[in-house]
């Protein structure tokens, strides 16, 4: 794949690695999962053609097939994580036949897209008239504690820096996106989520944990020599605190939109 910015093998391959990590419980993903359930609260259309997009929980989908009972499930992913996975995707080339699906939700998998607006053109497409689609995916202010030192650092020891952290889209983006994939009443929502680690080699080994180490189609110099060791000490100086440990933001945004009847 030319001139894209992520090598789509290394998301599967790192999503896999994450399957078998240390820290496997999400609680982004609960966050999420919780909030599709309370945004579809809040619509009674009688939906029978989904498809999820992602990684979800047992849990999560036993809800929905108890909310829409014999509706037709398709379970899509980049990577077969569990025997509930009905097929193999790449979110840059959508195998859906258009007018399919009335209701798709996408779990945490947009940021890792290299064309957000085809993705999105070919998923409003897939959509039946009068269907929904949900999405909430991980945004620019995400690590930002951790973005910022960790550039801050390598200018300071090499006078350059590197592309390290996935690059994300903000929430003005995000809405305009939206709007021109044609998506009718579209809306963007933003929730801070904040967390606390004791180190970062714990936050690293969660975002490990997640699949999300940067899968750039173009590798990154190596780390400079005790960059990683300054990091920690200037992090635990500026956004620890003595109880909680370090803090971490994660910023998710969120996408609703129809298609037009």
């Amino acid at each position: 794949m030319k001139n894209t910015l992520f090598n789509p093998s290394r998301v599967r391959h790192h999503k896999k690695l994450g399957l078998h990590c240390v820290e496997q419980n999400s609680f982004l993903g609960n966050v999420v999962e919780d909030a599709f359930c309370t945004r579809l609260l809040c619509f009674g259309n009688p939906f029978k053609r989904i498809l999820l997009i992602g990684s979800f929980s047992d849990s999560f989908r036993h809800i929905l097939c108890e909310k829409y009972a014999g509706a037709i499930f398709v379970h899509a992913n980049s990577f077969l994580s569990s025997d509930s996975i009905d097929c193999l995707i790449e979110e840059d080339f959508l195998p859906f036949r258009p007018n399919e699906f009335d209701l798709i939700l996408s779990h945490l998998t947009f940021h890792l897209v290299n064309d957000p607006q085809k993705v999105l053109q070919d998923l409003y497409k897939s959509l039946l008239p009068g269907g929904l689609f949900l999405s909430t995916f991980l945004g620019g202010n995400t690590l930002c504690e951790f973005r910022r030192l960790l550039l801050e650092l390598e200018l300071d020891q090499t006078k350059s820096a590197s592309q390290r952290i996935i690059p994300m889209i903000d929430l003005k983006n995000a809405a305009a996106l939206l709007q021109s994939a044609g998506f009718r009443e579209p809306v963007t929502d933003q929730e801070t989520v904040t967390a606390s680690f004791s180190t970062l080699k714990r936050l690293r080994a969660f975002i490990k944990s997640m699949g999300e180490q940067a899968p750039f189609s173009q590798s990154s110099p190596l780390v400079p020599k005790n960059l990683f060791a300054r990091l920690e000490e200037e992090y635990q100086k500026r956004f620890s605190f003595e109880k909680e440990g370090l803090l971490v933001t994660f910023d998710l945004i969120s996408f609703t939109g129809w298609k037009s009847l």
